[in-house]
């Protein structure tokens, strides 16, 4: 008999270890996003064209009110992904783990296999991370494997460019260019500022040692370089609303290529409050309900294998393309 036919790893059990396994990974990107089930293949959901939300009508007593058309929202309908991947406990390790000579080896085994799963989670948590990144920071999923091919455009705003890259820390004007954009971002969406700017340890780096930047703290021709906190606060005067500055230099191995990191090295994102959605949808493994699922595999062979498979379906929505507004510096 198997590992995995030990009590811990009977389905129920071994679900419900997934399903509340708490990972100390952070995934910034969540923060940005709604969640949604659905129980088909596919999700609908509404996305807002217009910034600005057509204000009540002022009416005398005992008349009638206006009713408003549907401008400014349209429904689009999106295909839930299947998220999945899976190990093998090879013959070698089946003897390695069944046959322990003392308790304390025994539960190393059992650790083991929790171990062997914890990636596992991690890896469907990093898939589904790299689409909120693909959707949020590039504004397109472009994606073929597997005998898959993906092709979204979610019709993000244009990214734009200022006139000098702020990699140019002697001419450039960074705070110019960020107050620039958050005015458009403001203009675009009823005056509410952005919730989050993100930015690479790079960018960051760049800010720090600009002339402006330390020029607008210390003073002119001050040698002293600026903290994070001083930073952060400056950015936040600027946009003059409790805007938070996030370093994403998170990397995601896809498909056990080569790493490849969520945010472009050059990109500064600044993000509303929760612009996109993330939707999982129902799978054969989890009885046709949506949700992470496991399956634990055990064939007595020959020759004798055991496997761990875990997943999900899902997918993202951008609702509101206006709270995402983009610079590549």
């Amino acid at each position: 008999m198997g590992i995995l036919s030990l009590d811990q790893f009977k389905r129920d059990t071994f679900l419900g270890y997934v399903e509340n396994r708490v990972l100390p990974k952070q995934y910034l990107l969540k923060a940005i996003s709604e969640f949604d089930t659905t129980y088909d293949l596919t999700f609908d959901y509404d996305v807002f064209t217009q910034s600005y939300a057509p204000s009540a009508a002022i009416t005398g007593w005992n008349a009638g009110a206006p009713l408003r058309d549907k401008q400014g929202l349209k429904t689009l309908t999106q295909e839930i992904a299947k998220i999945q991947h899976g190990v093998r406990i090879d013959e070698r390790e089946q003897l390695k783990f069944t046959n322990p000579r003392v308790n304390e080896e025994r539960e190393r085994a059992i650790q083991r296999i929790y171990d062997l799963t914890d990636r596992l989670i991690e890896g469907v948590n990093d898939t589904e991370e790299w689409i909120r990144a693909q959707a949020a920071y590039v504004g397109v999923i472009a994606y073929q494997s597997n005998d898959v091919k993906i092709n979204v455009d979610f019709g993000l705003p244009e990214i734009v460019t200022p006139v000098t890259p702020w990699s140019n820390k002697a001419t450039s004007n960074p705070l110019d260019d960020i107050r620039a954009a958050i005015q458009a971002f403001k203009d675009a969406n009823g005056g509410m500022a952005p919730t989050y700017i993100d930015i690479s340890g790079s960018v960051l780096l760049d800010i720090t040692l600009n002339e402006q930047v330390r020029g607008a703290i210390y003073g002119v021709n001050s040698a002293m370089i600026p903290t994070r906190a001083q930073i952060e606060s400056l950015l936040v005067q600027i946009a003059d609303a409790p805007v938070q500055i996030r370093v994403n230099d998170d990397q995601i191995s896809l498909d056990g290529a080569a790493a490849s990191r969520l945010l472009p090295v050059r990109t500064v994102a600044l993000l509303g409050a929760q612009p996109i959605v993330t939707v999982q949808g129902p799978t054969v493994e989890k009885d046709f309900n949506p949700g992470i699922y496991v399956v634990p595999k055990v064939d007595m062979g020959p020759p004798p294998q055991e496997e761990i498979y875990v997943g999900e379906s899902a997918f993202v929505g951008v609702k509101q393309p206006s709270q995402i507004y983009r610079l590549t510096v």
